[in-house]
Parts: C-alpha cells; structure tokens; sequence
C-alpha cells in the first residue's frame, strides 16, 4: 500500500513569496506521483509501475498478473540490467553496448548467451580462459563431439570421424579397432596394452619396439625394429640386419647361399686364409651385463682389427663392434685346405 505524506510546513517559515513558491512545488510533486503510481482503491492493483531517476541511474519496477519486470540502468557506463519473470519464463539480461550476458530459463531449455562462461563448482569448473576442468564419467551413445561423431551397437560406444582420422593425446583402457591406420607419434614408450592386427600393415619412421606381438601377417617398416618376445608362427622376412641380444632357436640361423643368388664368385686364397686364423686369438669369456655365469668362446673384436682385416667387423648402433662369425666359415675352410695340403707334402 502506497502512503501519501502531506509536507510538513511551520507558519514562521513562511517568510516571503519564495517560501510559499517552494511549498507550494513540493506539494505538487507529490500529487503528481500520487496520481501516476496509485492505483484507484490504493490496494492490491492488477497493474503497477513505478520509475525513479536521479540524473546518473534509473529504476523501472513493473507488476502484473503476468509477471514481474525490474530493469535497472547506468548512464554513466552505459550499462542495463533486467530481471524479467513470468509464468513461462525468467529471463536475466545485462548489457553494455552491443555485449550482452543472458539466461533464461523455460520449461523447453536452459539457454545461456554471454561473452564469457565461468563455472566454478566442486565437480565442475569452466574457467574465463575457456579451460574445462570435471570428476565423473561422459556418457554419451549418439551425436558428434567436434569433428568426432558418436556411436554405438551391441558392443557399446564408440567414437569414429568423417575424414577418416582421429588424433589422441592418450588412449587407455579400451579396444581399438583400425581398419585404416593407426598413426601413433611420440617420444614415450607404448606399453601395457595388447595390440591385434591382422593382416595389416605397421609402418614407422623411428626406432619401432615390439613387446608381446601378435600378427598373422605383418609387415614393418622403418629404421630399427626392436622385438622383445615376439611370437613368430612361420617367419621374419629382413632386408638388412637383425640384431639379438638374447637367442635361443632350434634351428640356429640360416643365409641364403644359393649360386642363383651370387656373382663375382672368386675363390679364397687358402694360404692367406690360413695365416689370417694363425693371428686371431680364441677366447672364453663371460658378458659383463646379462651373462649369467655363462662362458662363452670367440674372438675379441678390436684383435680381429689389429691383423688388418676390417671385413668381419661391424660397428653396432651403440658404438659396441660386432664379429660375422658366419663369414670365417669360409675363410676356416680354405685355411684347413691349406694345411691339410702342407700335411700332404709332409707326408703326415
């Protein structure tokens, strides 16, 4: 209910004709007020309005049996804020030249229009730089999430694209089925995961290790393949080196040695055979990393050098040299021809 105040006034102020003027416009201003914001019986009207201004901000307050409306504006900084409500809808707006923040609420939608979103919740945070932060599980079976679209069948969910390509900074705890290629680029180890891929192709730019492998058929390229314990059914097909460090095999190694295979065939002169076995020096030995009490025998890579024959020796990745025990034979060959010849002329 609405009070009107009658301006109080004392007889002794009444000085001069400026007094009763003042008096007089004070008065005025109420009635006017009275008169424009009032309703007839000053009681429970179906329509009310009020508007106050001060020169630098102005209130609008507005009721109905349709709802209520409140807007509040600057005009210093040129700023509006509204709270509008009805029986269908709350709307709050705020704007300051052509940047508006707004929520409405309806029974349809919950709708959000701002420059920027910040959330800030125990289980939730969306900070101003757009940074998304969230506890708890994402559970979706149809739509698209950027590029990526959404699925599902009988198996459960999954995530595909239209191109035909998808790029992850991690994967873990899920089957991933590729029908196309499976491009992984890092500097880290890829471990503790079983990889399936039949009749497929794995190709690699960079040093490639493969742990428990399975494949019917596969075929890898790329500078080093490195292969810990992988279960080969029939073969490994290598165009240049293998390198193992631990081997066990029935059958031992086996090169190609087919004449349909080879030219500039020459024979191996059979007294410098022999004088080259004459300075190498058979050892035995046990591995400093990895021995396990194990002697073996063989040659020592940097004597092999000193007798001027650099051909049986390969420098490894690491820097450590290699022997091709495999290529004496020939050369132990020729050597024992040699002697055996020497006997003969010996009459032994």
């Amino acid at each position: 209910m609405s009070e009107f105040i009658v301006p109080s006034i004392s007889i002794d102020s009444l000085e001069d004709l400026h007094s009763v003027k003042e008096y007089l416009r004070d008065l005025t201003k109420k009635v006017r007020f009275l008169s424009q914001n009032v309703d007839e019986n000053n009681f429970d009207p179906e329509a009310y309005s009020l508007f106050y201004e001060n020169g630098d901000e102005a209130l609008e307050l507005s009721y109905s049996l349709d709802g209520y409306r409140i807007e509040l504006k600057g005009y210093g900084d040129d700023v509006v804020s509204k709270l509008e409500a009805t029986s269908k809808e709350i709307d709050l707006l705020v704007a300051k030249g052509s940047i508006t923040n707004e929520i409405n609420i309806s029974k349809e939608k919950i709708y959000i229009n701002g420059n920027r979103l910040i959330v800030k919740s125990s289980n939730f945070t969306l900070d101003a730089s757009g940074n998304l932060t969230m506890k708890g599980t994402i559970n979706a079976t149809a739509g698209n999430f950027g590029n990526y679209r959404i699925g599902s069948d009988s198996s459960g969910s999954y995530v595909y694209n239209n191109s035909g390509q998808i790029t992850a900074a991690h994967l873990s705890g899920t089957d991933i089925n590729v029908s196309g290629t499976l491009d992984m680029v890092t500097d880290t180890y890829i471990n503790g995961c079983s990889i399936d891929m039949s009749n497929c192709s794995v190709q690699t730019s960079r040093s490639t290790y493969l742990g428990w492998f399975y494949s019917d058929d596969v075929e890898v390229q790329g500078n080093y393949v490195y292969c810990n314990c992988a279960n080969i059914v029939s073969s490994i097909n290598v165009t240049k080196r293998i390198y193992c460090y631990d081997v066990w095999s029935i059958d031992e190694g086996i090169a190609w040695s087919d004449r349909r295979l080879k030219k500039d065939i020459e024979r191996i002169d059979e007294g410098s055979a022999l004088a080259f076995l004459i300075k190498l020096r058979p050892v035995s030995y046990e591995l400093k990393e990895h021995g396990d009490g194990v002697p073996h025998n063989g040659l020592i890579a940097q004597e092999v050098l000193e007798t001027g024959d650099p051909f049986h020796i390969v420098t490894e990745e690491d820097g450590y040299y290699g022997i091709h025990y495999e290529a004496l034979d020939a050369v132990i060959a020729a050597a024992l021809k040699a002697q055996k010849r020497e006997l003969e002329e010996l009459n032994v």
